[in-house]
């Protein structure tokens, strides 16, 4: 059975490695989850073999030090009371012929104990509880709203940055990420119900009809939100197709009209909220009217959402389709080099730290203390380094589409007015005569006159 350490420890790679997307089918999840079902089986096999690794190793260890106290005894009874283990029966005889003497129960009670550690060696329950939670304490803190953030840690609370002896130092929260700007391309969004079979295959888009961008990149996006095209009475907003259910979006700063329409909040965090309300009110009857079984059965399905709550697929997956075009997010140059060193500090200063000793403690006591703690520390290593070697595998990928070469599909020039030339063009055109290329190109006088760029600017 599972531990609530495990199970805790499992969801949170199952989130790491993209695994709660698996249903969505556009742009990077969509080569993401070609490799969705290598990542499940490393979770489910290939995480689980590393575990039982870590423990045969730390049941090996165990044993071995109880196998060299064994020999100890041995040794010291075969000296002392010419005891013979190869013949059977020997030690149990001397055993009881010298059961009185304090010479003989010394090293007769080592070896016992010896022997039973040896045949119970085995990984705690809690020694594995612990390292399933120091292992989701370390990859969770460094995981935020889906992105690595490389704040390299001093402590439970406290930073540092790498500093190598410079004069100055500048440094800054995502200082090894490449900042991507969502906004700046916005993506249409689908997510189907994953059936393999093509005959009920099922698929909902966020489709994006119009985007009102905010100019020059100056921030004055404030206040545009995505708004279904049309009314909600009408039949605009809502398309159902061969297994294709479409949903048109605009993204725009919204009219008077749409506010008491769409049941648009006041407030800038609420506003997407009304909209997703109504929309939720509107669908259940829309969906019906397809009287297509395996949409409706999707339309009603649940999905987590937190520890204990559950949400309908449909409004989990509108909300996220409107934040995903909103929020900006990083991609690491190297989360593999960067958790790598993070991991030894953490095992270092919170795992290895001495601070657990406790000074009425005998020496055999310390001893014992430092060497499980050393073997915690080693079997958390193991298994954090293998989930890490995967991030990266999965970060890198990322990186590589991101620094591909991009390829020019518009080049335009701007030339200045004084720039242009007053050469007449040759007579004869159209029947006219000693036109300027100014002329042609701003007054249009041998097209259409309307169209006059020299008026427009």
């Amino acid at each position: 059975m599972a531990t609530p350490a495990k199970d805790q420890l499992k969801d949170l790679l199952r989130e790491l490695f993209q695994l709660t997307h698996t249903d969505l089918d556009f742009g990077i999840y969509r080569i993401l989850n070609l490799k969705a079902t290598e990542v499940q089986q490393f979770l489910d096999i290939e995480l689980a073999q590393v575990v039982e690794s870590v423990r045969t190793s730390i049941t090996g260890r165990e044993a071995a030090q109880a196998t060299i106290t064994l020999k100890s005894a041995q040794e010291e009874l075969v000296k002392n009371f010419r005891v013979n283990f190869e013949q059977p029966g020997d030690f149990e005889a001397k055993a009881e012929q010298y059961a009185q003497l304090p010479l003989f129960q010394e090293p007769y009670q080592k070896l016992r104990q010896a022997r039973e550690q040896i045949a119970n060696a085995r990984m705690s329950d809690e020694t594995e509880r612990d390292i399933y939670n120091r292992l989701h304490q370390f990859f969770e803190r460094y995981y935020e709203e889906g992105d690595f953030i490389s704040k390299p840690r001093a402590g439970r609370d406290t930073y540092l940055i790498p500093y190598n002896g410079e004069e100055v130092k500048l440094y800054w929260a995502n200082y090894d990420q490449y900042y991507i700007k969502t906004g700046e391309s916005f993506r249409n969004y689908v997510f189907t119900n994953a059936s393999e079979d093509p005959d009920l295959h099922r698929t909902v888009e966020f489709r994006l009809k119009a985007v009102e961008s905010a100019q020059n990149n100056n921030k004055e996006e404030k206040g545009r939100l995505f708004i279904p095209v049309g009314k909600p009475e009408s039949s605009d907003w809502m398309t159902f197709e061969e297994g294709r259910l479409t949903i048109l979006f605009e993204y725009r700063l919204p009219t008077s009209e749409d506010i008491a329409t769409w049941d648009i909040k006041p407030g800038v965090r609420t506003a997407d909220k009304g909209i997703v309300a109504k929309l939720m009110t509107l669908l259940p009857a829309r969906v019906r009217q397809t009287a297509d079984a395996e949409l409706i059965t999707l339309f009603q399905s649940q999905r987590r959402r937190g520890k204990d709550n559950t949400i309908s697929t449909f409004q989990y997956h509108l909300e996220r389709f409107m934040a995903v075009n909103k929020f900006d997010y990083f991609i690491h140059k190297d989360l593999r080099g960067f958790l790598r060193r993070e991991l030894d500090f953490f095992l270092k200063n919170e795992v290895l730290a001495v601070n657990f000793l406790d000074p009425t403690w005998s020496d055999e006591e310390v001893q014992t203390s430092i060497r499980l703690n050393v073997m915690l520390a080693s079997a958390i290593r193991q298994l954090a380094l293998t989930i890490i070697d995967f991030l990266g595998e999965l970060e890198d990928f990322q990186k590589r589409l991101f620094e591909k070469r991009k390829l020019v599909v518009q080049a335009d020039y701007c030339l200045t007015l004084d720039r242009v030339p007053g050469v007449s063009l040759t007579p004869g055109v159209d029947g006219h005569t000693g036109h300027t290329i100014a002329d042609v190109v701003l007054n249009h006088v041998l097209t259409d006159p309307a169209q006059r760029q020299w008026a427009d600017w």
